[in-house]
């Protein structure tokens, strides 16, 4: 049985959208103009060939024009659908779920310690990987579909890593520890104790400390406080956690990906938009999402040095090389 074929640009239809036959891509797309309420401007005799990526993303008018003559309605993007879930909303409730699962998980009851044995926090990670893959991440996943397996798992391995890194920093806003996911706790100011290593014979772990503690320092100065200068709610820090999730530019991201990436992101912040205007006046939350978005690139310097200091553990075969933040953050950011 042959494919149907997107009317705009002839790859593989997904459905109909907006009244025509078209992928998912070029659906995105038509939403974006008509919710802009800017036609593109005409940069070309309109003869482009649209099945090229290249052509399509550059030729905006010609891909809008052929969006109109395969049958697509404007009206059905301001009126004709049900009016789309905030993925704010839902965002905020998978975040509710991995905070749960941890309670029942580590069983803390509120009891804290110091994390002595770096053992432990390695541990420690490898279990809330995996609750954050069984909670948040398939709700991310959701949200970005239909997009292909591989393109889904490119997203992730590139937000695992720095998730772990922003997630602690928020738990730890009001602390002057590291607060692990467990409730537990990290004195980065004094690494001595924490890179012991429960194998009294592993002289690797004083080692480790040494070449390690610039990397904590440096991580508390430039993520640690721009979190504590920001306080950051839940809805704030969840659109931020977004914007790290719907990255661009990573390595072999398709264009259908790209897409998908570029609507979610101008819904994320939209939706952030509202919520600060209905808590501040538009000057203040202008000026709000500007220090949110110059925050993420706080984020890009700390995956890059999570980069140098894997690479340091690597080559002087330190325990820290089995860190599983080291092992995440292969994805970069």
């Amino acid at each position: 049985m042959s494919s149907i074929l997107c009317g705009v640009c002839e790859q593989t239809s997904d459905s109909f959208n907006f009244g025509a036959l078209s992928c998912n891509a070029c659906a995105a797309f038509f939403r974006r103009v008509i919710a802009s309420n800017r036609i593109p401007k005409v940069q070309c005799d309109r003869k482009c060939d649209l099945t090229s990526r290249i052509l399509r993303r550059l030729c905006s008018n010609f891909r809008y024009q052929k969006c109109l003559k395969i049958g697509m309605d404007s009206k059905m993007v301001k009126s004709g659908k049900p009016e789309e879930p905030s993925i704010l909303e839902e965002l905020k409730q998978s975040y509710r779920n991995p905070e749960e699962l941890r309670r029942q998980t580590f069983k803390n009851d509120g009891q804290s310690k110091l994390v002595f044995f770096f053992e432990e926090m390695n541990n420690l990670c490898r279990i809330d990987i995996n609750l954050i893959m069984d909670t948040l991440m398939k709700t991310f996943t959701r949200l970005s579909s239909p997009m292909q397996n591989n393109q889904h798992r490119c997203l992730i391995s590139n937000f695992l890593g720095p998730f772990i890194i922003v997630d602690q920093c928020f738990l730890s806003v009001d602390s002057e520890f590291t607060i692990l996911a467990d409730g537990n706790y990290v004195y980065t100011r004094d690494l001595h104790e924490h890179f012991q290593s429960s194998n009294q014979g592993d002289s690797k772990a004083a080692e480790t400390s040494l070449f390690l503690a610039p990397y904590w320092k440096q991580r508390r100065n430039i993520m640690g406080r721009t979190f504590k200068e920001l306080k950051m709610d839940v809805s704030e820090f969840l659109v931020f956690c977004a914007l790290i999730y719907w990255d661009f530019g990573l390595h072999e991201q398709s264009d259908e990906c790209i897409e998908i990436r570029l609507e979610r992101r101008s819904r994320i912040l939209k939706e952030l938009k509202l919520s600060e205007q209905s808590l501040r006046s538009e000057n203040d939350a202008s000026l709000r999402i500007g220090q949110i978005m110059l925050a993420l690139q706080m984020v890009q310097k700390s995956v890059s040095m999570m980069e140098e200091y894997k690479t340091i553990s690597i080559i002087y075969d330190l325990c820290a090389k089995h860190c599983p933040l080291f092992q995440m953050s292969e994805g970069g950011l």
